[in-house]
């Protein structure tokens, strides 16, 4: 492959600020256009960070392989995750042979010295919605048997399931984050960055960028929680964060864990749903719209609300039109119905309007 045709990274820096703790930056060019700054942006000061180079190019590898780009790095990255990323790049270009080519990557080999100080603790990536918040009562509570680990901070990002210019949606995102957290005597910290805008499709890409966001916490953790988003039916099919994936995300000393990998949404839903002040503070919407939690329109934030009202919980009732707009939707959603249905029948909650007529139209739809 010629000079020209790969993605460089270069001028890594480590800033220290009074309006943040710290903030990592990047330089990225890609051929034929001007360079561009990659940044993270954190609340809270490292003194000790090795390998520069291994969030960076965690962020950049589903645009390389998108592109049949190679990926060169003026940095160090540490050397376990130089052999993982060679099992991802592989495990994709086989997921999404249409979408995806394998690609080299140079780099300098950093060091596989630990800068971990503290000891078995944990910091979980926190969304504020189900998946998430389902993990913090898994280890808060101490529901994870032999796999417990002490939780010991949460991290919400802003730029990933909030973009940067919605200024309206996030400070409510964090204050419900923070309001559910404080439950269990769980600090909230903030990472702000772009990553969205180099990172490529966001479906495939997402367990990565939520990997490099927590990558400067493995000087005080030694592990990282993902909240676990794929159902067992569903381990065949390609998504960002996977049982698959994830672990070769991990380095020796931050290991990557999740909190379960059996449990539907629905189940997750349920457990929630015993916590009615937690639920009301859920956000779960795809929609974005400004300084709205949950649009309850997007077919989201109606899948999951008559979840919520089939476990017996308190929920927005959708509107009719609204319900009834599913029969259009993706096999996940259908997915979510049955699973819907289920729990009402089991809960008692089957008479309701809103979940006879999901049941009706799911008969309806042959096609799933």
């Amino acid at each position: 492959m010629s000079g020209g045709d790969a993605i460089y990274i270069s001028e890594l820096s480590t800033q220290f600020g009074d309006g943040f703790g710290t903030r990592i930056t990047a330089t990225v060019k890609y051929p034929g256009e001007p360079p561009s700054e990659l940044y993270f942006e954190y609340d809270a000061t490292f003194s000790k960070l090795s390998n520069p180079g291994d969030p960076f190019l965690l962020c950049l590898l589903h645009r390389a392989m998108a592109l049949g780009l190679d990926l060169k790095i003026d940095g160090h990255v540490h050397p376990r995750l130089l052999s993982n990323l060679e099992w991802i790049v592989e495990l994709w270009v086989h997921w999404k042979p249409e979408r995806y080519r394998s690609i080299q990557i140079q780099a300098e080999t950093g060091s596989s010295e630990s800068i971990n100080q503290a000891d078995e603790t944990a910091v979980l990536l926190y969304s504020g919605g189900v998946d998430s918040t389902h993990a913090l009562l898994q280890y808060a509570e101490n529901k994870m048997g032999r796999r417990s680990v002490t939780l010991s901070r949460a991290l919400i990002i802003k730029g990933a399931d909030v973009a940067l210019n919605n200024s309206e949606l996030w400070p409510t995102t964090v204050a419900n984050a923070k309001a559910i957290l404080s439950r269990f005597d769980v600090p909230l910290s903030i990472v702000k960055t772009n990553a969205r805008e180099y990172c490529g499709d966001w479906e495939d890409s997402h367990g990565c960028v939520l990997a490099a966001c927590a990558w400067p916490w493995q000087q005080f953790h030694n592990k990282l929680i993902f909240a676990g988003s794929v159902e067992p039916d569903f381990f065949a099919v390609a998504w960002g964060s996977h049982p698959i994936s994830d672990p070769w995300l991990s380095l020796p000393n931050f290991e990557i864990i999740t909190d379960t990998v059996t449990l539907s949404r629905a189940d997750k839903i349920r457990r929630l749903c015993e916590y009615p002040d937690i639920v009301s503070k859920l956000r779960y919407c795809y929609s974005q719209k400004r300084g709205e939690l949950n649009c309850g329109r997007c077919r989201k934030c109606v899948i999951t609300q008559l979840t919520i009202l089939a476990a017996g919980g308190t929920a927005e009732t959708p509107a009719m039109s609204r319900i009834l707009a599913l029969v259009k939707g993706p096999s996940w959603v259908w997915w979510q119905a049955r699973e819907a249905i289920a729990l009402a029948k089991n809960n008692g909650n089957h008479r309701n309007l809103s979940i006879r007529l999901l049941r009706l139209i799911s008969f309806l739809d042959l096609k799933h």
